[in-house]
């Protein structure tokens, strides 16, 4: 019996499987986070792009504010983005927003209903 478990206690087979499966989560773990930062960064570029592009055309008055929202819609390809342009005398703004939800894989789990907002001002020269 001694000799089984001093066979047993020296055998160094499966270690490297063991610090395997131990490591595994927390390497997914941190693979799933630099993916949903990057897909959330991403998203934000893109928003922010589509939001100047659309006030600006407003503001060369080449596009109406109603054309100008069917822009934004168009370019972003998906119909839960939330789309409005406002205009002032001076001022036009265009907000898009999403939710978190509809961007990341774990968007409900890490920030609950919380949205992702770009909001960009142009000024009428």
């Amino acid at each position: 019996m001694k000799s089984l478990l001093k066979r047993f206690r020296n055998d160094e087979k499966g270690t490297v499987t063991i610090e395997f499966v131990l490591w595994l989560p927390v390497f997914i773990i941190i693979m799933s986070l630099v993916i949903n930062t990057t897909m959330l960064m991403q998203t934000q570029t893109m928003m922010i792009n589509v939001a100047r592009d659309a006030s600006r055309q407003v503001v060369l008055a080449a596009m109406t504010k109603a054309q100008a929202e069917e822009f934004a819609r168009s370019s972003l390809n998906n119909h839960t983005y939330s789309i409005e342009v406002v205009e002032s005398a001076q001022v036009v703004t265009t907000n898009i927003s999403v939710p978190f939800s509809d961007v990341v894989m774990f968007g409900s789990q890490l920030a609950g209903d919380a949205t992702l907002v770009a909001a960009i001002a142009m000024a009428r020269e």
